[in-house]
């Protein structure tokens, strides 16, 4: 399922993640795993990954969330070039956010 992504990615050397919550119809709080990226003929793609359950809606807990999706596809980290999600401050935080997780992971990581 997700070896066009993994190709692509080894090919071009970067993606960007893009994600976001909410709950469902059973107050439930998931989350959405989307990576970008561009394919073999230098098209953007854009392709779902996976929406997990969260048992937890702190930074961490989602930052967990998203390293155990990209385990899962077998998606490098050391891949991401950029990160992108709506301004909520689990996500935003400059401190202590998602994307400043993802950008102390990823050094070179990039948030949008």
């Amino acid at each position: 399922m997700y070896e066009e992504v993994q190709e692509s990615i080894a090919a071009f050397g970067c993606f960007v993640y893009t994600g976001d919550e909410s709950a469902n119809t059973n107050n439930v709080e998931e989350a959405v795993h989307i990576v970008r990226y561009l394919d073999k003929t230098d098209r953007p793609q854009e392709k779902f990954i996976s929406l997990t359950p969260l048992h937890s809606t702190t930074a961490e807990g989602i930052y967990e969330k998203v390293v155990a999706v990209m385990d899962r596809a077998h998606i490098p980290m050391d891949k991401m070039a950029f990160c992108c999600f709506d301004g909520g401050s689990a996500y935003a935080g400059c401190h202590s956010g998602v994307q400043s997780l993802l950008r102390q992971r990823v050094c070179c990581c990039l948030y949008m």
